[in-house]
């Protein structure tokens, strides 16, 4: 198969990113985008990866990043628009330079399957006027987040992949394909990582918005017995007198967020009800979990599926054991250590990014083609 996988960037990323490298705008678009790979951020280029190592034609792209985006246009003869807009405006692709740009790479790429990681981004009239333009293209989604209206028109869409049980119903409800497919971690990274030893405790790498507020109550009560690091993105939904911003360490990605997890002693994850209701699914269970972190999770319904609880993750049901079970583990190294392990082990075994690959590639001979 030949897969076009598209997905999208925060815009701060790419400010940043662009800012502390200074001629990477100049350069060729491959040589950007294998930048893009190197940084490791979100998915990067671990689907495409592992989908060429089983035999397939494969890329991923970044549909709203601009630089990366219009230089491959430039190189191909595209005119993006007829009148430049501002720049990182937002995630949307409604601005008719991404659509024009995304639309000529499905031409030139001709893949069987349009994988699209960012179906927020995508609006419903240009993925059926895709359909309409390629009639022999599958287009295949995976969402795990808040449902925004992008998703209230599903038809362009000939099969929807969630990791949220809850979303498959509500994919399959709307009478559209939807598969369970799980999150993953890229084995690779470990080799990329320097062998260093553990500098901090506790840590938590995340946001800190409006959406994350039942999370940030729990964190405040743990960082208000407990020291702990934080890093991440929203910090100015907290008051002025949030413990976490007490020690708060500002945004980090890819690469550096994985050296942090790794150097740490433990971190932890709570999940947002309102998106993952009862079930187990964040990109921290595989994270922390992949670099050899002890994760302490809040109790899912489901996380038994995924780590066996206790003996490779620690589970706590409200502040008070998190509290607990954090000041625990910190003042008992052998036992954070054995099941920190124990995690990594499971999630090496059963959770790499090249397990679901197969998963995937399997997934779609099913549901798309019949085989």
């Amino acid at each position: 198969m030949r897969f076009l996988i598209i997905n999208t960037d925060y815009p701060e990323f790419i400010r940043d990113d662009y800012a502390r490298h200074a001629g990477l705008v100049k350069q060729s678009f491959a040589s950007q985008l294998e930048h893009r790979y190197d940084t490791l951020f979100g998915t990067a280029n671990f689907y495409s990866k592992n989908l060429r190592d089983l035999g397939h034609e494969a890329i991923d792209l970044f549909a709203n990043h601009e630089y990366i985006q219009r230089q491959w246009a430039k190189d191909h003869n595209v005119a993006p628009e007829k009148n430049k807009r501002k720049w990182f405006r937002s995630k949307s692709l409604s601005n008719e330079w991404m659509e024009n740009i995304l639309a000529a790479q499905i031409a030139w790429y001709e893949p069987d399957v349009l994988y699209i990681m960012a179906m927020e981004a995508m609006r419903p009239e240009f993925l059926l006027t895709i359909k309409s333009q390629f009639y022999r293209l599958k287009i295949v989604g995976q969402h795990a987040a808040l449902l925004t209206d992008n998703m209230r028109n599903l038809s362009g869409y000939d099969l929807v992949l969630s990791s949220l049980p809850n979303q498959v119903d509500y994919f399959r409800a709307k009478d559209v394909k939807s598969h369970l497919f799980r999150l993953g971690f890229e084995a690779s990274i470990l080799n990329l990582l320097p062998k260093t030893k553990k500098k901090y405790g506790a840590i938590h790498i995340g946001g800190y918005g409006p959406v994350h507020n039942e999370r940030s109550v729990v964190l405040e009560k743990l960082a208000a017995e407990i020291p702990v690091d934080f890093w991440g993105y929203g910090e100015e939904n907290l008051k002025p007198s949030s413990e976490i911003l007490k020690s708060f360490h500002g945004f980090v990605g890819g690469k550096q967020m994985y050296e942090i997890l790794q150097q740490s002693q433990l971190t932890m994850t709570k999940h947002i009800k309102r998106v993952a209701g009862t079930h187990a699914n964040n990109m921290t269970l595989y994270e922390a979990t992949g670099v050899g972190t002890l994760l302490l999770v809040d109790e899912r319904s489901d996380l038994d599926q995924i780590f066996e609880p206790e003996k490779e993750v620690v589970v706590y049901r409200n502040a008070a054991e998190l509290i607990e079970k954090t000041k625990y583990y910190l003042s008992h190294p052998a036992d954070n250590k054995r099941i920190a392990q124990a995690g990594q082990a499971r999630t090496l075994k059963d959770h790499s990014y090249k397990k679901r690959m197969r998963e995937l590639v399997a997934i779609l001979n099913e549901e798309l083609w019949g085989t």
